[in-house]
């Protein structure tokens, strides 16, 4: 598998690797076993992307460091329910990979109470969002 030194010296995925992966291919399961997190933020931003109804979007060329698209008002496409469990799933995942901005980001969107989030993902919201101020 492709690898890339970063700065400090540890080897990272190569992120133009991680998007040319089929799912469910042999190359899939063994990044999935070597890299979980990273395949798995990867996925997650694909299921954003889906989920908001930009199914024009290359998929291949989604990066896990781009803000995720909000869904398109009115999109026939769009799956509100999908792209808030992806958002708070992605929250987890950056938790894990130490990204505490990137986890405030996927979260804030839950702390208007007004929203039709369900109370389960609302409460999993407000969690991960502690815990990421608590390491901010």
């Amino acid at each position: 598998m492709p690898q890339v030194a970063d700065t400090a010296g540890s080897e990272k995925v190569n992120e133009i690797f991680l998007t040319s992966i089929e799912l469910g291919s042999d190359e899939d399961l063994s990044t999935v076993s070597t890299h979980p997190l990273k395949r798995a933020s990867h996925c997650l931003y694909m299921a954003l992307h889906l989920s908001a109804g930009n199914t024009q979007v290359d998929l291949t060329m989604i990066s896990t460091n781009d803000i995720p698209p909000l869904p398109k008002e009115g999109a026939v496409d769009a799956d509100t329910a999908c792209y808030e469990m992806a958002r708070v799933s992605l929250a987890y995942v950056k938790l894990q990979m130490g990204d505490h901005a990137g986890a405030l980001e996927m979260t804030s969107k839950f702390a208007d109470p007004s929203t039709s989030t369900s109370p389960h993902l609302r409460g999993l919201a407000e969690i991960y969002h502690r815990e990421a101020m608590s390491h901010a």
